[in-house]
């Protein structure tokens, strides 16, 4: 299994590449682009400087000031000047009383415009410069004799001078108006960066400035970059692995609460208050733990609904099971008497009329129990399959119970069994009167077979709650703890020898709770202390 990495060294590795790269695409400019910049950034100062010397020119010559000029060529006049050879224009003046530097401004006034911006190219730039219009020279003040003299020399011969002087030069651009050169001077080991031109009036510009010594420069630039970046990158790698734990946090405890929820806890919530993506996320984490709790408890519900259709599924299989040795059973009895009493028959057993008739009364005495049974299980089938169709009608309870125990005080009094029934007052019931019958004269028939001791069964009819409650009641012995609540399922006999004698085979009380069960009643059998009682409870009103 490989080793996992966390997002925030990740993170902190990523920082440290891209501040590391960063560092060293500086290092890498600076030693391949850094002198180019430099001196185009110096040719671009120089080009401004020229442009604005033929602005400044062109205001010295409208003739502004003009008493003050006409004063210092007064005061001009009255000086000594040292001449040197020049070109075409003839030669400098310079001042003796400066001791051979600083030739000062000739033929000018002394604070005009254009004076005022060489001397300030001079300081804030480093470009010396003179300009030459006319018979009027300009010079900065701070000019020393060896720079006047080479520049001036260099405007008077133009390019030829730099092509004989220089040991190394490089024009740097060029138009009409002006060139730019990059010369290296030898004796003095150092670049210069020389512009001179003319414009359109024949006034001639020699603009001069040195270049520093830029690969040392790049050198100790560099070293400083590295410098500062080792620390940069040692400072920002902790600075950002201590912000990416405190970002990460909320992440880990989100992996947490996921690690929870696969596991199935869905207690654990995420309680952060950020409201940026991880705030968002860990409220839909939130919102989802609650869906997947209450879809799995919707899953565990249907599976329990479906464990249970299973489990309805395999006691049908084992009750239809249990039907088929049930049916077989019930109906082997007859079959084998039915076949022995008419093997007897047909050999000639039964010789008399007497014997003959015998024989002919248990064979249909037998086929009319098998016939009652098969039509009591299709009776019970229909009714648990929903097949049987109730017909509701309004009829009085009372009535027809005193009806059903007419009919039957000729059976209860063969047994030496008294039914007492003493309601009079009418109750009235939507119901089916047929099944409702059947019901009652099962409670009634059961309680004949099974009465002894006082041989009294009593019937008690009630209205309780809007249900119609009917209890038949028998003396006589009890009922088995255990069976009572199986004495509803389809052939079932406490007294199986009993049951056969009188012709039972243990449907009827299927029935019975089949029928109250349609009519959305409940069926129960409970002993007292001397007998069994039966209870049907039905609503008294239908739907």
């Amino acid at each position: 299994m490989k080793k996992k990495i966390s997002i925030r060294v990740k993170f902190t590795l990523i920082f440290a590449f891209i501040l590391g790269l960063a560092i060293f695409l500086s290092v890498l400019c600076s030693n391949l682009f850094l002198e180019k910049y430099y001196v185009v950034n110096r040719s671009q100062t120089m080009v401004t400087a020229y442009d604005n010397i033929r602005q400044k020119l062109s205001l010295a010559l409208q003739g502004e000031d003009k008493d003050e000029s006409e004063e210092n060529e007064e005061k001009q006049k009255e000086e000594e000047w040292v001449v040197f050879p020049g070109g075409d224009e003839g030669g400098l003046l310079i001042r003796k009383n400066q001791g051979g530097r600083d030739p000062g401004r000739e033929n000018r006034r002394e604070k005009d415009a254009l004076s005022e911006y060489l001397d300030e190219l001079m300081i804030s730039s480093n470009i010396s410069s003179i300009v030459i219009t006319g018979d009027t020279r300009y010079i900065p003040t701070g000019m020393d004799v060896d720079s006047f003299m080479t520049m001036y020399t260099m405007l008077m011969l133009g390019k030829e001078y730099i092509e004989k002087t220089a040991s190394d030069y490089e024009l740097i651009s060029s138009n009409s108006s002006y060139q730019i050169f990059k010369i290296y001077d030898s004796f003095m080991d150092t670049n210069y960066l020389v512009c001179y031109g003319t414009y359109d009036d024949g006034t001639r510009v020699i603009l001069r400035t040195a270049l520093m010594s830029l690969a040392e420069s790049a050198q100790i630039s560099n070293r400083f970059y590295i410098y500062v970046g080792v620390i940069v990158l040692l400072v920002g790698t902790i600075v950002v692995y201590i912000v990416m734990r405190l970002i990460t946090k909320p992440i880990t405890n989100l992996t947490e609460i996921s690690k929870k929820m696969s596991d199935l806890d869905f207690d654990a919530k995420y309680t952060g208050r950020s409201r940026d993506e991880i705030g968002e996320l860990g409220t839909h984490m939130n919102e989802m733990s609650e869906k997947l709790e209450s879809t799995i408890a919707q899953l565990k519900s249907a599976n329990n609904e479906l464990q249970q259709d299973i489990n309805a599924k395999e006691d049908l299989a084992r009750e239809r099971s249990e039907f088929v040795a049930n049916v077989s059973h019930e109906l082997k009895t007859p079959i084998a008497l039915i076949q022995g009493y008419a093997e007897g028959l047909k050999d000639g057993v039964a010789d008399d009329p007497e014997s003959m008739a015998y024989y002919c009364d248990v064979i249909s005495d037998e086929a009319d129990k098998m016939n009652r049974m098969v039509k009591r299980l299709l009776s019970l089938n229909q009714l648990e399959f929903g097949a049987e169709k109730l017909e509701m009608s309004r009829f009085d309870m009372t009535q027809l119970i005193e009806a059903i125990a007419g009919s039957s005080a000729i059976l209860a009094k063969q047994k030496e069994a008294v039914i007492v029934f003493n309601r009079k007052e009418p109750l009235y019931v939507w119901a089916d009167e047929y099944r409702m019958e059947e019901v009652i004269s099962n409670f009634i028939s059961n309680a004949i077979h099974y009465v002894s001791g006082r041989n009294i069964i009593e019937i008690r009819l009630e209205e309780k709650d809007g249900n119609c409650i009917v209890e038949v009641y028998n003396s006589g012995s009890h009922i088995p703890e255990e069976d009572l609540d199986r004495i509803w399922e389809k052939f079932y006999k406490v007294d199986k020898a009993r049951t056969r004698e009188y012709g039972g085979n243990g449907i009827g009380l299927s029935i019975v709770k089949a029928v109250v069960t349609l009519h959305g009643g409940n069926v129960c059998a409970k002993n007292t202390d001397d007998g069994v009682v039966f209870i049907m409870t039905i609503p008294t009103q239908s739907g």
